[in-house]
């Protein structure tokens, strides 16, 4: 049996991978990471918050709104998927909810 002593923990958020985004201000690359929310606590919801640029605050309420239904109802909501591309000082730049759908096909996305 293989015990593991440190677990990796990412606190609230997986990484995905990396990408480089454009910045419409200045035109220059730069590095992001996109990440999924695990909706385990409070402080994801607390994380989203704090870095959010750009986008109108009602688009924010309504995934943080999926954040808390998650985190209180995670059988219920297990289909429900947050992902966010973030650059380095943890600026969200964008940001998207993903519910998995079944179909006659097998599968899907909503």
């Amino acid at each position: 049996m293989i015990s593991i002593l440190n677990a990796v923990s990412f606190t609230g958020k997986i990484p995905i991978g990396k990408c480089i985004i454009k910045d419409k201000a200045t035109r220059s690359d730069v590095l992001a990471v996109c990440y999924e929310y695990d909706c385990k606590d409070k402080d994801d919801i607390k994380k989203f918050k704090k870095g959010q640029i750009g986008a109108p605050v009602p688009f924010h309420g309504q995934i943080e709104y999926v954040i808390e239904d998650k985190i209180e109802n995670p059988d219920e909501y297990k289909t429900h998927h947050i992902y966010t591309i973030e650059t380095e000082d943890g600026s969200i730049a964008a940001n998207v909810h993903i519910e998995e759908t079944e179909s006659e096909t097998g599968g899907g996305v909503k």
